[in-house]
């Protein structure tokens, strides 16, 4: 092998400029690998991830696969859309988003996130079908709560003499889960004043625009036909029980 002659500064200059380029490469590579590394993660990875954190996860199939069973914790978002920003509203840019789905819908979710300003987009790979044959744990959107223990069709309630509450609400939307308990909660203790409603409105979609629905939870009383209040955002559970004294 010839060997060579670092007193020749062309030659130097030349095997310098050479070990640069070899350099600037293999740290493009690499970043290139980190980069692809960080956009997926096996199920049995985010399985450990999910028992120490609580990390923002997307389940972006259809509503009916959704309610079958999706991951612990997970939010649904349908890419195609225009409830999707609603979602996308909820979430931190700053923090990774992992999501799962079918193919065609999570190519889509993550040209979304990507186009939002989202850093760090992670593909959960093997979805909810490897999720399952690891036997991890799966969990299933309750029954709506349309209609939970009456037998007046809500259209027809807000018709009658006694004061009806409704709340407008959707599985993906953490105010309406943090205020459902007040809900309930009135429901149960003031039967004999206040006819009780929540209604979801991604299983109800008819009340989105007949209401003109923009944002939620969505708070509204009606008797008589009449529409007495309309408040739209998260309420204390003292809110709503000085709403029904006032109304009833």
């Amino acid at each position: 092998m010839k060997s060579i002659n670092f007193f020749n500064k062309a030659k130097q200059a030349n095997f310098a400029s050479m070990l640069n380029k070899v350099f600037f490469i293999c740290v493009l590579l690499m970043a290139a690998c980190k980069s692809n590394s960080s956009q997926q993660v096996d199920v049995k990875s985010f399985h450990a991830l999910l028992s120490s954190e609580k990390p923002q996860l997307l389940d972006c199939r259809s509503i009916q696969a959704y309610d079958s069973g999706h991951l612990p914790g997970a939010l649904h978002i349908d890419p195609l859309q225009a409830s999707k920003d609603a979602v996308f509203n909820t979430l931190y840019k700053e923090v990774p988003v992992y999501y799962y789905g079918t193919p065609s819908n999570c190519a889509a979710l993550k040209k979304e996130l990507s186009a939002k300003g989202f850093s760090n987009p992670v593909e959960i790979t093997g979805g909810i079908a490897q999720w399952q044959a690891a036997q991890f744990e799966v969990q299933a959107t309750p029954v709506a709560k349309l209609y939970p223990n009456d037998t007046i069709p809500f259209d027809k309630a807000i018709q009658g003499n006694q004061l009806v509450l409704v709340d407008f609400n959707a599985t993906w939307c953490k105010p309406c889960r943090m205020m459902q308990p007040s809900i309930d909660k009135i429901r149960e203790q003031r039967s004999q004043e206040v006819i009780v409603y929540s209604i979801d409105i991604d299983q109800h979609p008819e009340y989105n625009q007949k209401y003109q629905i923009g944002n939620i939870p969505l708070v509204m009383m009606f008797k008589q036909g009449k529409q007495l209040h309309r408040s739209e955002g998260y309420l204390e559970e003292t809110v709503l029980q000085n709403l029904v004294d006032v109304n009833k």
